[in-house]
């Protein structure tokens, strides 16, 4: 099921940073505590002390018309790394590995 995803990224100490959207393939759909990979095949991450792994903090089901469907929204935990140039190395990698948006 598509979900719409959103986290921050922060760098020091929750210094600057960007907000990270976008729609995602995910099956199951995971609820509240779960995990999020964003490890993709053979795109590794770059090296800034991220797991890679997101834990989802809420999740929002939007009901839908009869027959449209509904969608799913999640919030998942911040990733705080070093510095600003780590930030953006992160940024620039799911923008180009997932299509997500980083404002």
């Amino acid at each position: 099921m598509r979900a719409h995803i959103g986290f921050p990224i922060f760098w020091s100490g929750n210094h600057g940073g960007c907000n990270v959207t976008g729609v995602l393939e995910l099956d199951p759909v995971p609820v509240v505590g779960d995990h999020v990979s964003l490890l993709a095949t053979g795109e590794p991450l770059p090296h800034v002390g991220f797991s890679g792994l997101l834990r989802v903090e809420q999740r929002t089901v939007h009901a839908g018309r009869a027959g449209a469907g509904g969608s799913v929204e999640l919030l998942l935990e911040p990733i705080v790394v070093g510095t600003e140039v780590q930030a953006q190395m992160l940024r620039q990698h799911f923008e180009r590995v997932f299509g997500l948006v980083a404002d």
